[in-house]
């Protein structure tokens, strides 16, 4: 290769220069290759980490959804009209009442408030300044 600007090139292949430069090509390409793994990595963990933080928000925030009847899949066969008279050895006398004692506590627990604000003990009044005079 016979380049006029280079003196001492006179087809003796690229020569110490390019050889320098193809390590300064494979250095940026290396970097620029760097730079591009690194933000598909960035892009792949913020969308992991945005789908995670999504799955729990809808979680959370998500409202309650009533749950339906559950229908019985077979024909219904009613019940007997009358029962049938207890056998003779089985007759078990009807147990005594029991007074209730007291009110029974409540069988199922009140849902929690979502947030509950506390009330002020005092309402607030306006300072005035010291020295006399209002603020404007």
């Amino acid at each position: 290769m016979n380049n006029p600007l280079i003196p001492g090139m006179n087809g003796f292949g690229a020569g110490v220069l390019g050889f320098a430069g193809l390590i300064v090509w494979a250095f940026f390409c290396l970097l620029a290759l760097a730079v591009v793994i690194g933000l598909i990595f960035l892009l792949v963990r913020f969308l992991l980490v945005g789908t995670h933080a999504a799955q729990i928000y809808i979680a959370k925030n998500q409202p309650a959804t009533p749950v339906a009847p559950v229908q019985p899949q077979g024909p219904v066969t009613p019940a007997p009209a009358e029962p049938a008279p207890p056998a003779a050895s089985s007759v078990v006398p009807p147990a005594a009442p029991v007074a209730p004692s007291e009110t029974p506590a409540a069988t199922t627990s009140p849902a929690p408030a979502a947030r509950t604000t506390r009330a002020p003990s005092r309402p607030r009044t306006p300072r005035t300044p010291k020295n006399g005079t209002a603020a404007e």
